[in-house]
């Protein structure tokens, strides 16, 4: 049950896998109100300028019905802003506050119970919450259910206290589609829709799926903003909300007053505010090791986005040392190491590869264009290729560089062929080049993308107990075609579908690759280095899952931005 909850609001962006959020000091500087057909509106306004304590406040006013109906998933939406602004508060603590008997702490409760495989106890909750009137009680059931693989029935029961009112059970039900694995778009847009007109969270959610924030999805800018300013009306905007919002209003030179300009940056952190300025860059506790980092927020991403293995690498890009590698294996019972054997990484398309294969040719360039079609499209071989957005009408003529920021197959396939026309094999003995035959495997990919980030040396992947520095080619191709792809790498992060690989405190540069590997089985895969002018780190992060919705910029780009983020501080 805990991974379905974590999965529907983490796709909202609501809250982090780690839990911190809430309350330190629920009046944070903020007055009191008396009234409270005011204190709603009062709060609401101090929040849409980045206010901590006014999130937590508006947070009660959710858990309370105080100027809006009572709403699980509306409260923990304000106490996951409230984090953005003050990331001293904590979601646990603000749970501890509450009273025993209050129905959403033994919600909360509930999900660690289920951990505990005490299914009595959980059972006994959801009982409690159905005759205290919160419908969360049948969410929780049809969550077990899930849980005990009757995928059909749980939905049946969510979808009763759905009926009965219940925010969560409507938002897991916009995601019965990935639940059940069997829909290349796995969110039901219109359920979103209409679910929005209720709970105006929804609104954010639509929001960053037209703006192609969630897995590949589509891609519809005005939507987008339209979406977002509904979000924004009722405090759901958050900092990579009001950032896009700027952005949008930049790139379409539509003009907003002053004060909105103002409010937006203070918004996503271009101005200081208390909370902003005390907020320090997370790092690795002193007491942990990187290690014991990387495991850590490994296992918390495996939980939130359901994903069964998970694979993460970091490697000190001059020498090659591996500083950490944590090979995970979720079994449904306990989570234990793994061993990767998949040996197929070759029979896959590799983006950055062929990007420098092609360009090297002297044929084409980054801006040369490229007619994708509808994203479906047969080689000279008569194999089928086709786009990841194949059904949504593809995307068209694009550039080389698009191609790869976007990893449109199409367009890397007839790059393929515009450069090296029939010779195939001229073109795979150029990839076996750069790839200086390392093997089949993913060290193999992680020593090439490692030699990008070493401006083309390649060196052996080592233990971090070797003193010796083993270099495997000296330069796998000339510093001026090296250069574009890193460029290259870069914009997959800014501009293309790796989005989620970003972080807000240093630039990275990374690539990747979604795989389907069998019926309803795939394969995700992002590498990439920071910083991205001077690499001092290369990352490696893959991770397998059942069903959609499953992107590499999707599912690894989170766990990636951590990574990078426990390692700032040893830059």
């Amino acid at each position: 049950m805990k991974k379905i909850i974590l999965f529907g609001l983490a796709l909202l962006g609501l809250v982090s896998c780690s839990d911190q959020l809430a309350e330190k000091d629920l009046a944070n500087g903020v007055q009191t109100v008396n009234s409270t057909s005011d204190e709603y509106h009062y709060y609401l306004e101090k929040a849409r300028w980045g206010d901590a304590g006014a999130y937590v406040k508006l947070a009660d006013c959710y858990r309370n019905g105080v100027g809006v109906k009572s709403d699980f998933i509306g409260m923990t939406a304000m106490l996951a802003m409230a984090e953005q602004y003050d990331k001293t508060l904590r979601l646990q603590d603000y749970v501890k506050t509450l009273p025993e008997s209050d129905s959403y702490r033994l919600l909360f409760e509930s999900m660690d119970e289920i951990n505990r495989k005490n299914q009595d106890k959980v059972r006994n909750v959801a009982s409690l919450l159905i005759a205290n009137g919160k419908p969360e009680g049948y969410v929780i059931n049809g969550a077990m259910q899930v849980e005990e693989g009757d995928t059909i029935g749980g939905l049946e029961t969510i979808g009763y206290g759905a009926e009965q009112g219940s925010s969560f059970g409507k938002l897991v039900l916009c995601m019965a589609p990935a639940l059940l694995g069997n829909n290349q778009r796995p969110y039901n847009t219109g359920k979103l829709v209409e679910m929005a007109d209720e709970f105006p969270f929804a609104n954010k959610f639509l929001a960053e799926m037209y703006a192609g924030e969630v897995c590949d999805s589509v891609f519809d800018p005005k939507l987008a903003a339209s979406y977002y300013k509904e979000a924004d009306k009722y405090g759901f905007l958050g900092r990579k909300g009001a950032k896009w919002l700027l952005d949008y209003y930049s790139r379409e030179g539509i003009l907003i007053d002053d004060l909105e300009k103002e409010r937006l940056k203070k918004l996503c952190g271009d101005l200081g505010n208390d909370a902003m300025e005390k907020e320090e860059i997370p790092i690795v506790h002193q007491e942990q090791s990187l290690q014991e980092y990387v495991d850590s927020v490994t296992h918390c991403r495996m939980l939130t986005d359901g994903c069964k293995r998970a694979i993460v690498y970091v490697v000190e890009t001059r020498t090659g040392k591996m500083l950490a590698r944590s090979s995970l294996e979720d079994t449904g019972n306990y989570v234990i190491p793994y061993e990767d054997t998949f040996n197929r990484e070759n029979d896959y398309l590799h983006g950055v590869a062929t990007y420098l294969a092609v360009q090297w040719t002297g044929n084409l360039s980054s801006n040369t264009m490229i007619d994708t079609g509808s994203g479906a499209y047969e080689d000279a071989n008569g194999i089928l290729v086709r786009d990841h957005n194949w059904r949504r009408g593809g995307y068209g003529e694009i550039s080389l560089d698009y191609a790869l920021t976007h990893r449109s197959e199409v367009g890397l396939t007839k790059a393929i062929e515009m450069a090296y026309k029939n010779d195939r094999n001229a073109y795979e003995h150029q990839i076996n080049f750069y790839l200086n035959n390392q093997p089949n495997n993913l060290m193999g990919i992680l020593t090439f993308y490692n030699a990008i980030a070493n401006g083309g040396k390649m060196v052996k992947i080592c233990g971090s107990e070797e003193k010796d520095v083993t270099v495997i080619h000296d330069q796998i191709c000339y510093p001026e075609y090296i250069e574009p792809v890193q460029r290259a790498m870069e914009r997959c992060v800014s501009e293309g579908i790796y989005k989620k690989a970003a972080n807000d405190y240093i630039d990275v540069a990374a690539c990747g690759r979604s795989l389907r590997v069998a019926d309803n089985k795939y394969r995700l895969e992002l590498c990439g280095y920071f910083p991205t002018r001077s690499p001092k780190y290369t990352i490696m992060v893959v991770m397998e899952k059942d069903g959609l919705p499953a992107s590499a910029g999707g599912t690894c780009g989170p766990l990636f931005s951590q990574v990078v983020t426990g390692l700032i501080p040893k830059i």
